[in-house]
């Protein structure tokens, strides 16, 4: 069936150099995201590839670019006759036990599914006895193949307040070790441990006008414990990660006459990746709604041939590519906007986070949350890469040398906002160090105590664009039947 994604696929080495110096081209065209210079911009269907090759070492002064392998693909062509095919594939979590920790801790069995199914033809573009009677000329090749997937991520453990936390009753809270933990009230001075209880709230209790106006807010926030008898978490939930796609190709080659070919190739991927726990710009440990990303990829390439003798040949390609991550805000609706959750904890820079996001709040020394229960950063997140290409070979056969020379041109801008706390990290961890500490991040929160607050003051976009001109010449010198020599020389220069 169709190609698997390309995630996990982006740290091979070669050469000894860097997983991000190998160059992947599709006929003949770059289509390495110039970002983190180290996968294919987009997908292209298994049936729609005739040839695939990567060359590791002995490469001649052609392959240039990048230091690492070239990672080469071809795509299929039409031929004189009609051919096609179709495929489906299926997978789903009927048909499949459940994991070993699941059973363990009587949690069901999650939606797993996979579907691919696709389609390819190809042949020649003729009308009888009007054109391309002979079928020799012109022919066409496409394919489609849509994917659909659903796979459950890792059971995700973490601590909520409870309903009387949320009411300032810490009267059974327990740590970790399920070990009580002693409120401290800021106001008091003394101790608040089990042997010394003057500076604790009495009872554990935190009486309401104490509450800052948007500490309740904060916890009401927070999902209902769904885990009872555990010392390390109370909340438990395990969502599926959704990735609908579909890759369509065309192409078209067109014998002009003997000494002139060209053909003309389009490659279009689209991917909404749907992650509730978000992805590196907006992950988080809840798993509420959705977070859309609706990744695309494009590409574009002209190539002619042109024998001029039978010993000289010259090739010119023209080719452009576009890729995008962008990052969409979560659903309308969503309680991770200030809007809905109510959460209006003013922001030092109101203007930097478009989106209306709840901040990202930390609650260290709570057990199983780590370090914040949200972290977005940068949405709307903004990635695009257009890339174009000018390459141009002339290769020419005298007696044992086959004598190559040619240029190579690239222009590429590359977006992307950093992912930074646009909408606010403010952390209530425990601190000693913090004279409003009350030893328990959900009654720091409670009270508004935090122990810091970091966002950036506005949202940036930066834009890189760059050059890249190459030109080489080489010689393949066969001296004798065993043994040929390859010598030549590639210059590049970025401007």
């Amino acid at each position: 069936p169709g190609a698997p994604a390309d995630a996990g696929t982006g740290n091979a080495t070669f050469n000894g150099q860097r997983a991000n110096q190998n160059n992947f081209t599709v006929d003949g065209q770059t289509v390495t995201d110039s970002g983190v210079n180290q996968q294919f911009a987009y997908r292209i269907s298994m049936d729609a590839i005739a040839e695939f090759k990567v060359s590791t070492n002995t490469q001649g002064a052609e392959f240039g670019r990048n230091s690492g392998a070239q990672v080469q693909v071809a795509t299929r062509s039409g031929t004189n006759e009609f051919h096609g095919g179709g495929y489906y594939f299926k997978r789903h979590e009927g048909w499949n036990a459940n994991t070993f920790i699941n059973n363990r801790s009587n949690t069901p069995r999650q939606i797993y599914r996979f579907m691919s199914a696709g389609y390819y033809a190809g042949g020649p573009v003729y009308i009888p006895n009007k054109f391309n009677s002979d079928k020799s000329k012109f022919f066409f090749f496409m394919s489609h193949e849509w994917g659909r997937s659903r796979v459950p991520s890792n059971p995700v453990r973490i601590t909520v307040p409870t309903a009387a936390e949320r009411q300032g009753d810490f009267s059974q809270t327990r740590d970790g070790a399920g070990i009580p933990v002693y409120i401290r009230d800021p106001q008091r001075t003394g101790a608040c441990t089990a042997a010394d209880r003057t500076a604790c709230f009495p009872g554990n209790i935190i009486p309401r006008d104490r509450f800052n106006q948007y500490g309740p807010s904060v916890l009401n926030w927070l999902p209902m414990p769904n885990v009872t008898g555990n010392t390390l978490y109370n909340y438990e939930s395990q969502v599926a990660n959704e990735d609908p796609s579909f890759d369509e190709l065309y192409r078209g080659d067109y014998n002009i006459n003997n000494n002139w070919r060209a053909f003309v190739r389009v490659i279009r991927s689209h991917q909404t990746q749907n992650r509730p726990y978000g992805r590196a710009d907006s992950s988080n440990s809840l798993g509420l709604t959705p977070n859309y990303a609706p990744t695309f990829g494009w590409s574009f390439t002209v190539n002619l041939t042109t024998i001029v003798s039978p010993t000289l040949t010259n090739e010119l390609q023209l080719g452009k590519s576009k890729n995008g991550i962008p990052g969409d805000a979560p659903p309308s609706g969503s309680p991770y906007y200030r809007s809905v959750s109510k959460i209006e904890i003013p922001l030092l820079y109101p203007n930097a986070d478009p989106s209306g996001l709840v901040p990202n709040f930390g609650m260290g020394g709570v057990p199983s949350v780590g370090d914040r229960y949200t972290r977005f950063a940068g949405l709307p997140y903004a990635n695009k890469n257009p890339i174009t290409n000018v390459t141009d070979n002339i290769t020419k056969i005298r007696g044992a040398h086959t004598i190559k020379a040619g240029f190579f041109v690239e222009y590429s801008v590359k977006q992307e906002n950093p992912f930074r706390p646009y909408n606010a990290n403010i952390f209530f961890d425990r601190d000693t160090g913090n004279p409003g500490d009350t030893n328990w991040a959900f009654s720091n929160a409670l009270l508004g105590n935090f122990q810091r607050y970091e966002q950036f003051s506005k949202t940036l976009l930066p834009t890189a664009p760059y050059w890249n001109v190459e030109w080489y010449g080489q010689d393949t010198w066969r001296i004798t039947p065993k043994l040929t020599l390859n010598y030549g020389v590639r210059i590049n220069h970025v401007p």
